[in-house]
């Protein structure tokens, strides 16, 4: 797809052939909800599994990522982040003790 790195690029090849001998089928760039997963997978069985890959940290790609993975039905869902987007404390969801 225009726009991404070529490291995601990377991931998303070593990770659909890694679904691909799991799974047996992989879809790249496969259309959901007007969106396009970075990877889709259906097994034998009936069983969809997604993959979103997360490498620009800016807000505006983490939130539609994540409309991604919510609108999806895939049974399941699998995100890949670099750590920059891991460590933005605006991008997740910290919990705190109660006791």
């Amino acid at each position: 797809m225009i726009g991404e790195t070529s490291k995601h690029n990377s991931i998303k090849i070593l990770m659909a052939k890694k679904i691909s001998d799991w799974f047996g089928v992989t879809i790249t760039e496969y259309p959901s909800s007007g969106q396009e997963l970075d990877i889709f997978s259906i097994n034998s069985d009936g069983i969809e599994l997604m993959i979103e890959i997360i490498w620009t940290d800016s807000l505006a790609n983490f939130f539609r990522d994540m409309l991604l993975l919510i609108r999806s039905d895939a049974h399941i869902k699998i995100v890949v982040a670099q750590s920059a987007v891991v460590q933005n404390s605006k991008f997740v969801r910290v919990s705190k003790d109660t006791d």
